[in-house]
């Protein structure tokens, strides 16, 4: 008890207060405490509602349902809400891909002044398509060699066009993917010098870049 006195002492001068969302439901008392006028949630389409409220699991299924994220319980209760309406990052070619889920998102005027891709002319997003099957990392990952072999060959031939190796990300969604482009990368002839970026995209969350190669492996149907 006494230490709650004295951080709720401490706090009171504090402008700003972090914490994790799992933070919030433990020192709930001493937030309240604070009875502060704003609070902000990153995240919040994806903070499960059960962290923010409380720590008892067996809530989260019916007839409470805290398994859901407060953003979904609020919106679905009427809450005011402010939806974004424009974006500032993507290329408009990607942000049709999103379409379906976002609606008639616009696109702010300064996305359609961005430099070309140098070797790419006017093209800024294209898929290709194989049949070459995914192989398994010991039963923990997968991975798909012809695919890890063609993301790396298409990442030096963008280095090697002049992109500042820095401004290239490659996305996977398996850590065995991962592994295997890095491996390639490094003994690539034309790119023992260069600095690479291979992430998985849960870990790459929040982040951004330049130009992004997507190794989604996976081609059994």
């Amino acid at each position: 008890m006494g230490n709650w006195s004295r951080d709720s002492t401490i706090l009171q001068g504090a402008k700003v207060v972090g914490m994790t969302t799992t933070g919030l439901s433990k020192y709930r008392g001493l937030v309240a405490s604070l009875n502060p006028q704003v609070v902000v949630i990153e995240e919040t389409a994806q903070a499960i509602e059960t962290p923010v409220t409380c720590a008892v699991h067996e809530l989260a299924g019916p007839p409470f349902h805290l398994d859901i994220s407060m953003f979904e319980r609020l919106i679905t209760n009427n809450m005011t809400f402010t939806k974004l309406q424009e974006q500032r990052r993507m290329a408009p070619e990607i942000r049709a891909l999103l379409t379906p889920i976002y609606g008639n998102l616009l696109d702010h005027r300064s996305v359609h002044k961005r430099p070309p891709v140098s070797g790419m002319g006017d093209v800024r997003l294209f898929f290709m398509t194989h049949n070459f099957l995914e192989d398994n990392e010991n039963l923990a990952s997968k991975f798909n060699e012809f695919e890890a072999s063609m993301v790396t060959e298409f990442y030096a031939y963008l280095v090697m066009n002049g992109i500042s190796d820095r401004k290239i990300t490659i996305l996977t969604f398996y850590q065995g993917q991962k592994k295997k482009i890095l491996k390639m990368v490094k003994t690539h002839q034309h790119l023992t010098r260069s600095f690479v970026n291979v992430a998985t995209v849960d870990s790459y969350q929040g982040d951004e870049n330049g130009i992004i190669l997507l190794s989604l492996v996976r081609s059994h149907a």
